[in-house]
């Protein structure tokens, strides 16, 4: 797969589109982390956009960093307490919340122990198969995908409402065709795939809605 600035750019326009849609879409504030989920992904996409820029530019070497580290910033630090904060936020049966209370924890710690290694390890980012290798120095890499992934995705599937649970297997799926296919590129290809599915927040509040 072919990743460019231009996708990249087109991505977070189309995001922040959906993402102001989906804002209005919000009712209450449990509703609006997970109704800016679209928004986040738009800056998410428009940082790397940036950061291919500045790769093909050969120069700017300081400024490449920066912008590596915001990008895995977002990565590694939002999304592992805001995925079940969110669905923690809007999940109305008490039981589930309290089962997504672990993984709230897990997701806070996984978050604190991927910031440290941003702020004091080693972080480059390189142009590899035509998509961007994000190259950070984190002990038990492995281990540590698994926890994010649990953090992450989990949380779906405690959900009460069919859309959200469906939107987990279909960033799961993702998830796992980003680690087994683009592995060497995969913080880059996944977030990819996720800023793309996270549209479907939209339809979700669309649905509720009507629900209600």
């Amino acid at each position: 797969m072919c990743f460019t600035a231009g996708a990249s750019f087109t991505a977070s326009a189309v995001l922040a589109t959906a993402g102001a849609a989906t804002l209005r879409e919000a009712r209450g504030k449990r509703e609006l982390l997970l109704a800016s989920f679209p928004i986040i992904f738009a800056v998410h996409q428009a940082i790397e956009g940036a950061l291919w820029i500045v790769i093909g530019s050969g120069q700017l070497r300081p400024l490449a960093h920066g912008l590596a580290a915001s990008y895995l910033l977002v990565a590694y630090c939002v999304w592992p307490i805001g995925s079940p904060a969110a669905l923690y936020l809007i999940e109305p049966n008490p039981t589930k919340r309290t089962r997504m209370v672990p993984l709230l924890l897990l997701g806070a710690g996984m978050s604190l122990y991927l910031l440290f290694y941003i702020i004091l390890g080693h972080v480059e980012a390189s142009v590899v198969h035509r998509s961007i290798y994000y190259d950070i120095d984190i002990p038990y890499p492995d281990e540590a995908t698994v926890l994010y992934a649990i953090a992450v995705l989990l949380p779906f599937f405690f959900s009460s409402f069919p859309p959200i649970m469906i939107l987990g297997v279909m960033n799961m799926l993702f998830f796992g065709i980003a680690y087994v296919v683009y592995h060497t590129t995969f913080h880059s290809v996944w977030c990819f795939f996720a800023a793309a599915l996270s549209v479907n927040i939209y339809l979700f509040f669309r649905w509720l809605r009507r629900r209600r």
